[in-house]
Order: C-alpha cells, then sequence, then structure tokens
C-alpha cells in the first residue's frame, strides 16, 4: 500500500524528498519501508523518467520480494535507493570512469547515486562509492584480473575497450563493468564471473535481467 513520506521516520534531502513526492510512493512490508517509484497512467514524470521508474519498480520489488522470502540472509537483503547525485558529482563521476556515462546510467544517478543490495546482497555503485572504498578496491581488483588475462578481449571486446566498474560481488569473482569501445559502441556494460559472460547495451537491460523480466540467455555470449 501506498503512504507518505513522513511516515519512513528519516529526514529525507530536500532534492530526493521532493522527487519522491511528485513522482513516487512509499510501500510497507512489515517494518520495511520501501520508497518506489509511480508508474503507468499515475506517472505524471517526462516518458524517458515514467520508462525509467518502471524499470527502477520492477528491480526494487524483486529484490524486496526476496527480502520478504529470506528476512535473515545478507544475500536478501532489502533495496535501498539513495538520494540523487547532481550534475557536478555525475561530471566527476564520468572522469574517473574514464568513458562517457551511458545515457540510462546517468538517468538513473539523477534519480538515486547508486544502488544498494541491487543484486545478492551487491551494490550498484554510484559517485559516493569513488574514488576510494572497500567496494571499489575489490572491483578494481576484479577488473585486472580479468584483464590481465584478456577475459574481455576473448569475450569480444578491442584491447583498446575501457572498463570501469559499476557493481561487483562480496568475494570479487562476479561484476558488472560499463564499457567503451568504439569498434564495438553497442557493448557498453559487461558482466561476467564464474566463467559466465554477457553484453548489454543499456543499464535499463542489466536491470531486465537483475529482476527476472529478461532471461540471461538474451545477452550471453555463449
Amino acid at each position: 500500500m501506498g503512504g507518505s513520506v513522513e511516515r519512513l521516520g528519516v529526514e529525507l534531502p530536500s532534492d530526493w524528498r521532493a522527487f519522491v513526492e511528485r513522482y513516487g510512493h512509499v510501500q510497507y512490508h512489515g517494518d520495511l519501508a520501501v520508497v518506489t517509484p509511480a508508474l503507468g497512467s499515475g506517472c505524471r514524470a517526462t516518458m524517458d523518467w515514467c520508462e525509467l521508474t518502471e524499470w527502477i519498480e520492477r528491480l526494487v520489488a524483486a529484490r524486496t520480494g526476496d527480502h520478504r522470502s529470506d528476512p535473515d540472509s545478507a544475500l536478501a537483503a532489502p533495496p535501498g535507493l539513495r538520494p540523487p547525485a547532481g550534475a557536478s558529482r555525475i561530471a566527476e563521476l564520468e572522469g574517473w570512469l574514464r568513458q562517457p556515462i551511458e545515457p540510462g546510467y546517468r538517468e538513473f544517478l539523477e534519480f538515486s547515486d547508486g544502488m544498494d543490495n541491487f543484486r545478492s546482497g551487491m551494490p550498484l555503485l554510484g559517485w559516493r562509492d569513488w574514488p576510494s572504498g572497500d567496494t571499489l578496491s575489490r572491483a578494481l581488483r576484479f577488473l585486472d584480473t580479468i584483464t590481465g588475462i584478456d577475459v574481455h578481449v576473448d569475450e569480444g571486446l578491442s584491447e583498446d575497450a575501457v572498463l570501469a566498474p559499476v557493481l561487483v560481488n562480496g568475494d570479487g569473482t562476479v561484476g558488472i563493468f560499463m564499457v567503451w569501445d568504439e569498434e564495438s559502441p553497442e557493448k557498453r556494460y559487461f558482466w561476467v564471473g564464474n566463467g559466465d559472460a554477457a553484453f548489454f547495451s543499456t543499464l535499463s537491460e542489466v536491470f531486465d535481467v537483475a529482476s527476472g523480466v529478461r532471461s540471461w540467455s538474451d545477452f550471453s555470449t555463449e
């Protein structure tokens, strides 16, 4: 059921509060309060924002369902949206990533600066996770591992491709990297680990696989 932001019991930053009050609602699952975007005919944003909120909503619903099914598991922790990243922070992040930010990722950052527990307890990185921190260090070590043995080249990227982490699991064996490869401009995300790999053109495709709306096989390199 829906609710007002006052019932969250926390003080939201003014920019994030304003967005939630205009486009979102709050759902309650016992003591868990989840802020989610408004959908369908109730979406009062532009078409791009409506599409963005749809794939965020699906992901949040999937992670919330995981948590309700197994509330004691660290891998099924509730999803956590964050206050948005402003234009100056996104520009700074783009410099750290060493590549143009994919439009869907940019739009997501304007809504939420990353996301806690995106999948199996793994966070989706944002500006606040750079330029240092334990999660980022783990992601960069995994990146060094896969590029050191040319996994990205074996899977179809050029040797000059630029990869930057946007997600890594707890033991540094699975990660998602944003890609800039002039020879394969349609390959913007590389999800790799445990012997599997897949490429995605947009962040919405990554979200749809993570939420179970689309199959991994639609994007797998096998």
